[in-house]
């Protein structure tokens, strides 16, 4: 089966029909005007992820949804600065590397891969993120194993009214390292049927900004209808309909990402 795919070039993702999106923080997505250092123009909002490197999301002067991942000498000005928006580790955003598998009977398995830098100065022997009221059920359930194999345990509580999940890690990070794990989670029921289509769906609202990356692997045999928002690009693996996207969302930010496809 061959499917169309978008276009891929110096980090650029672009579609033609974006959709509306919510978002509990819509201020600091709004009025951003980023000309790019080829010289594009983009209204939307740009955000330092690490030490020069951004995410500048929006549309371009034709209308048109764009998304790159870029160091920062790929950003000539925002809003007529040269300054670029500075990395503050205390504003974090949560990088969020996600592979779901829809099987033919309608589960799914999605796995997260959770990965960040330990910029204080002492050791960091667990890692613990927010949990919005969606994921509370799944959390119970979920798996964690660290890059050495090791099985993590993990804690679902509250912290300064906040809940949150907190994993002890197995091998403790210094100062200045990076750290990885995945997490694994089983969603039985998660895709919906009418007629002919099946329709999968996930929603965001994070609750911290977040940097997705998420591929979604369809049964094998399917054919893929539509998938949306932008920052969409397909291809076929093995026979199966395999999904990616690229977006950076604003915590509590809302809008399904939708997969709808036939079964044979």
């Amino acid at each position: 089966m061959k499917m169309n795919t978008m276009i891929l070039m110096l980090g650029l993702l672009v579609a033609t029909a974006p959709e509306a999106w919510a978002s509990s923080r819509g201020s600091k997505s709004d009025d951003t005007v980023i000309v790019m250092a080829h010289g594009q123009v983009i209204t939307g909002r740009v955000r330092a992820v690490q030490e020069s490197r951004y995410i500048v999301q929006g549309t371009g002067e034709n209308g048109e949804t764009l998304f790159y991942d870029v160091p920062g000498d790929q950003i000539a000005t925002v809003d007529g600065s040269e300054e670029l928006p500075d990395f503050d580790h205390r504003d974090r955003v949560a990088t969020r590397s996600q592979f779901e598998q829809v099987m033919a009977d309608g589960g799914a398995v999605t796995w997260v891969n959770v990965s960040g830098l330990n910029g204080r100065g002492r050791l960091l022997t667990k890692v613990s993120w927010g949990v919005a009221d969606w994921e509370v059920e799944r959390t119970k359930n979920m798996r964690v194993v660290d890059a050495y194999g090791n099985v993590l345990p993990h804690e679902l509580r509250m912290k300064k009214k906040r809940r949150i999940v907190e994993v002890k890690l197995a091998v403790p990070v210094a100062p200045g390292e990076n750290y990885e794990f995945n997490v694994a989670y089983s969603d039985p029921g998660r895709v919906t049927r009418e007629g002919d289509v099946w329709t999968y769906s996930f929603a965001g609202d994070f609750s911290e900004d977040t940097f997705l990356m998420r591929k979604v692997l369809l049964p094998r045999g399917a054919e893929l209808v539509d998938a949306s928002p932008f920052g969409v690009k397909g291809y076929d693996h093995d026979g199966a309909p395999l999904v990616f996207w690229k977006r950076f969302l604003f915590a509590g930010e809302t809008g399904p990402f939708t997969v709808r496809y036939r079964l044979p």
